[in-house]
């Protein structure tokens, strides 16, 4: 009895300390957005390909994105020790008044809430160097389809930086997810991608892409190459022409 008190509790705490972030959050990272109707209608999970301008990005999916979704995370951002080295460049980049000394005291302070919150996400963890987890990624992911959640994926490089409000060359790959959750549900699934407009407070979908299974490799290839194609539109619509990163998504 006293187990299930605590729990209830501590889910209450949990709930309530999501709310207080995402008030904190709304004003400065919220972004609006018109959902096309096939998005609306569409009674499928969608795995959601967003870009990541840094910081930005996530947070606001996090504030403006209507559905139910868990996120895939760099799995050093799911364990505080290790979250300084993967964050520091980014942060510098989104707030260049700091010096690099100032944010990495600011990082090591705040790096338990980030591993808090992205625990309360469920967020799925994605090795950048070691592809033998690739696999167990893959299955996460399709297990949290198959019980009726959507996915959000960033798959750009960010080498040595995001674009910021343009769209770096995708890592190749990652729609190989396509094959798993299709087989899962036993019916392809479809992606959507979604760009980050900063500057102009939006969010924009693009069309949906339905993955046929059977040839994993060449699929997964056509998808992203789809995505891409989608996302660099919607970044010429909002006036990021200029952007150096935009480039050619490389060969799988």
């Amino acid at each position: 009895m006293d187990t299930n008190v605590a729990l209830k509790k501590r889910i209450g705490f949990d709930k309530l300390g999501m709310r207080v972030l995402y008030g904190l959050f709304y004003p400065f990272f919220h972004c609006r957005s018109e959902v096309p109707e096939a998005i609306r209608e569409h009674r499928e999970p969608i795995v959601f390909v967003c870009n990541h301008y840094e910081l930005f990005g996530p947070l606001a999916l996090m504030t403006s994105l209507r559905a139910r979704f868990r996120v895939w995370s760099n799995e050093k951002l799911l364990a505080a020790e290790e979250q300084v080295d993967d964050l520091l460049d980014g942060a510098l980049v989104m707030a260049p008044v700091f010096s690099k000394r100032s944010m990495e005291k600011l990082l090591h302070h705040i790096s338990p809430l980030v591993e808090w919150v992205f625990e309360r996400l469920q967020a799925i963890p994605v090795s950048r160097t070691e592809s033998t987890k690739l696999l167990g990624t893959m299955r996460k992911t399709a297990e949290a389809m198959k019980a009726g959640e959507s996915i959000v994926i960033f798959p750009e490089k960010g080498e040595p930086h995001y674009a910021l409000g343009g769209v770096s060359p995708f890592y190749p790959g990652f729609a190989m997810v396509g094959e798993f959750a299709s087989r899962k549900l036993e019916k392809p699934i479809c992606f959507c991608p979604i760009h980050i407009d900063k500057a102009g407070r939006r969010m924009r979908f693009g069309e949906l892409v339905e993955y046929t299974p059977g040839n994993m490799k060449r699929e997964a290839q056509r998808v992203s190459d789809l995505l891409y194609e989608q996302m660099v539109t919607m970044a010429d619509a909002a006036g990021y022409k200029t952007v150096p990163a935009i480039a050619a998504p490389e060969e799988a």
